[in-house]
């Protein structure tokens, strides 16, 4: 393994340009709620290398397989757990063949030569195997099917969750010895896939992961590119740097990282600015990428090949997410003819769960009106278009709104299967951004779909937006055509039944079909280009509707600011009651008048510009009566406390570009935020960091640059006495945690912090660390409030901080 040097990095360092054009990455949109300023943050350390110091190019090296052996497998049909248990508190010792001490029997387990056990049947099992190595070893592991990873007991990893759906790859990092790697199944009845590569590399770009645009021909647009890089050199990486190598076909770019987290992999984003646009000629085109960090002796470059596609083709576009810095993809299907001058329409086409996003694209046929856009739910499966599925439809709309002629009043939003679901979702979040909603084979939340217990309590508030059916009433006026099977095998029928019923008293516009004798994705038997996606009467009510700009007459609904703020010419920006709905109600009560009346809204802004283009001259609201003179905006009601951007709950941290801070030294946090930031690259090809609080405080390697201000961190097993929050009746150390005078022993605390920016802090007492691993807040049912106190029994307390980040009673629960 390459050794490290102490961290070197001068921040002019990072302002030296390349030879040749430099771009610099611009900031990433800061407007609120879902976005962040990520652009480049430069380094500095104590001991910094001159300015125009050079370090070589590591050489190629390609990764060797590495055996593991000894392979043995306990499967366990009770709801005790003894295995995950004893990994979860660090007290897991190596197994042997026969039963153990908890009762566990160990059997032999042969995987064949691809590293495929044959399936399990039992919900839960563990794979147990030994690995020996001659000298510090990192390896890039790949584990299909599998829940989470630990080696010796420790360093607890994710895996790939769906059987080899997504090319995620795991880093080791192993000192010489034998050591066992201990594997959890995700899912029965799938086969587990484990395979080892050894390599000397410090990082490892892993170049079956990534996330690429294909070059259109006549464009020279800028576009990003997403590749999951995997830290192997046992420590955090600070001040990393993706550059794009200068070309005769690209200029050189840089975007940079505050650090690679230990033991962790994460996706890094490269802006590619092409020299000229692409030509007839050109197939493929190769660029160049540079990693490089002060805490590394060699920078590291692997190429990656781009196609180079015809006008009008099919193809994959991306873009930066403002949510977190990442690349993401969308496919894009032109119209027919597009000419010059003129506007189209845009058909958003949400996949379903397991679907590449560019092959559902492929349900399509060209249209001469639209373009269809076919965003990724940042994954195959990703949040079942929720969360941050929801937040990435809606940052790729807006990239296509930006990049292609649309007319924004004739964009139609559909889906199938987990898209039909989304396409609900979006219904009922946002009603007033698109013509027509066409939900396809889709079901309205999870609980009428599984089965599965609503959450309860302020659980239930921080995961409001889940009840579809709660907010129908947004769709009155609103154009809806639902499509189903009617012997859809995955998605029961009554879904679709059961909406369309509830939908006839809310709106005169609404259609249903149902396919007889059709399954879940079905073609007409007719015409295989016809299918529950591309359906021809659908597609001809989104040709013929078009939406009004700005409504005047509307009734909405929404569960809170920070997931769903707007309609019409209405942004909410804070509530009074966060364990209620708000409402806002307009009349169009004269020719030029219209009166706004709401319900749990503490402060909103209003949109005049939108308001004057419509002809309104006053707004009367709460018996004032407000001039419209003109363009601006009019912010009604306080502008301090909780607003957009600023108010919790948990989730709405991780909505700006995010990292976590762990105490030097506390191997346990370490642990806990790189697991974090690895399962958030592999559920959501996602981008974050880990560093020491070394790294950040005064005199640090980062102090200079005032990481705090640009991301929202999360700061990881830090006692009360050092972080806790001025005015807030919260304490927490080895003993617990301690809330309005009420204490919690051995508890660990989930505490939302609004400083310069939105973050968290994160703490369980000595010995109850794995605690911590409970609380993951990365998926569509994950959503926490603003505070939460658990203990090995679950909840003790929780709830949320009132409008003022104040502490009061009455909100905990």
């Amino acid at each position: 393994m390459r050794l490290l040097t102490p961290s070197l990095l001068l921040a002019a360092s990072l302002l030296v340009a390349a030879c040749g054009d430099e771009v610099y990455s611009d900031p990433v949109d800061t407007s609120p709620p879902d976005t962040a300023d990520t652009s480049d943050t430069a380094d500095t350390a104590d001991t910094a290398l001159p300015v125009d110091t050079v370090v070589p190019v590591a050489d190629p090296v390609t990764p060797v397989p590495l055996l593991a052996d000894g392979w043995l497998a306990a499967s366990i049909l009770t709801t005790s757990d003894p295995v995950g248990e004893a990994l979860a508190r660090g007290t897991f010792t190596t197994p042997q063949l026969g039963v153990d001490a908890s009762g566990i029997a160990w059997g032999p387990a042969t995987p064949d030569e691809n590293g495929a056990f044959l399936p399990f049947v039992a919900p839960t099992v563990y794979l147990a195997g030994t690995v020996h190595v001659d000298a510090p070893t990192g390896v890039v592991g790949r584990f299909d099917n599998a829940r989470s990873i630990w080696v010796d007991g420790q360093h607890r990893q994710p895996g790939e969750l769906y059987g080899g759906a997504e090319p995620v790859r795991v880093p080791l990092v192993l000192p010489p010895g034998d050591h066992t790697v201990v594997v959890a199944q995700a899912r029965p009845q799938r086969a587990i896939r484990v395979q080892l590569e050894a390599t000397t590399d410090a990082v490892h770009f892993n170049l079956e992961d990534v996330t690429a645009p294909d070059l259109v021909v006549g464009q020279s647009d800028t576009q990003w590119l997403g590749v999951h890089v995997l830290n192997l050199s046992g420590a955090a990486l600070l001040g990393v740097r993706a550059e794009v190598v200068e070309s005769d076909r690209f200029a050189a770019t840089r975007t940079t990282l505050p650090a690679l987290a230990p033991g962790a992999f994460t996706q890094l984003s490269f802006e590619l600015v092409p020299k000229a646009p692409w030509q007839a000629e050109d197939e493929e085109v190769t660029v160049r990428l540079h990693l490089a960090s002060p805490d590394l002796t060699e920078a590291y470059e692997r190429e990656v090949t781009l196609s180079v596609v015809p006008i009008g083709a099919r193809h994959r576009r991306t873009f930066r997410s403002p949510v977190d810095g990442s690349t993401q993809y969308y496919g894009v299907l032109p119209p027919t003819t597009v000419v010059p001058g003129e506007t189209y329409g845009l058909i958003l086409s949400l996949h379903g769960a397991g679907d590449r996003a560019i092959d559902a694209n492929a349900w399509y046929t060209p249209k001469d009106w639209a373009y269809v856009i076919s965003p990724t739910n940042r994954r195959r499966f990703g949040f079942d278009w929720e969360e941050w599925g929801h937040d990435n439809a809606l940052n790729a709309l807006a990239d296509a709104r930006a990049a292609f002629p649309i007319d924004p009043l004739r964009v139609h939003a559909t889906g199938v299967s987990m898209g039909g679901h989304g396409t609900w979702h979006l219904a009922a979040m946002h009603p007033d951004r698109f013509a027509t909603f066409t939900p396809s084979a889709g079901w309205r939340s999870f609980y009428s779909y599984t089965g599965d217990p609503e959450p309860t309590g302020a659980f239930a508030r921080a995961r409001a937006h889940s009840r579809t059916i709660d907010f129908l009433d947004n769709l009155a006026g609103q154009r809806v055509y639902i499509i189903h099977g009617g012997e859809d095998p995955v998605v029961p029928v009554r879904e679709a039944r059961d909406m369309y019923a509830l939908l006839q008293p809310i709106t005169d516009d609404v259609t249903y079909h149902e396919e007889p004798g059709a399954g879940h994705f079905w073609r007409s038997a007719e015409d295989d280009t016809v299918n529950c996606a591309n359906w021809p009467p659908a597609l001809d009510q989104m040709e013929a509707a078009r939406r009004v700009e700005t409504p005047l007459d509307f009734a909405f609904r929404s569960p809170a600011p920070w997931y769903s703020p707007s309609s019409s010419y209405v942004t909410v920006t804070s509530v009074d009651d966060p364990y209620a709905d708000f409402t806002v109600t307009s009349e169009h009560t004269d020719a030029d008048r219209v009166a706004l009346t709401t319900t749990n809204v503490r402060s909103m802004v209003i949109d005049m510009t939108a308001l004057s283009a419509a002809g309104v001259a006053w707004l009367d609201h709460g018996g004032v009566h407000y001039a419209v003179d003109g363009a601006g905006e009019l912010p009604i009601g306080p502008e301090d406390g909780k607003q957009l951007g600023l108010s919790g709950p948990y989730n709405q941290v991780f909505r700006q570009p995010f990292g976590f801070v762990y105490p030097d030294g506390d191997a346990l946090a370490r642990d806990y935020a790189a697991y974090l930031v690895s399962t958030w690259a592999a559920i959501g090809n996602g981008q974050a960091f880990a560093l020491p609080y070394s790294a950040l405080a005064s005199g640090g390697p980062l102090d200079a640059e005032n990481v705090p201000s640009r991301y929202n961190l999360v700061y990881v097993g830090f006692p009360g006495d050092a972080m806790a929050p001025d005015g807030l009746p919260f304490d927490w150390g080895p003993d617990g945690v301690t809330v309005d005078g009420e204490a919690h022993p051995d508890a660990a605390l989930l505490l939302v912090t609004a400083r310069d920016r939105l973050g968290a802090l994160l703490y369980a007492p000595p010995g109850r660390e794995h605690l911590l691993y409970r609380v993951i807040p990365f998926s569509s049912r994950s959503g926490m409030p603003d505070y939460l106190v658990w203990n090995e029994d679950g909840a003790a307390l929780s709830g949320f901080l009132d409008a003022g980040w104040g502490f009061d009673p009455g909100l905990a629960r």
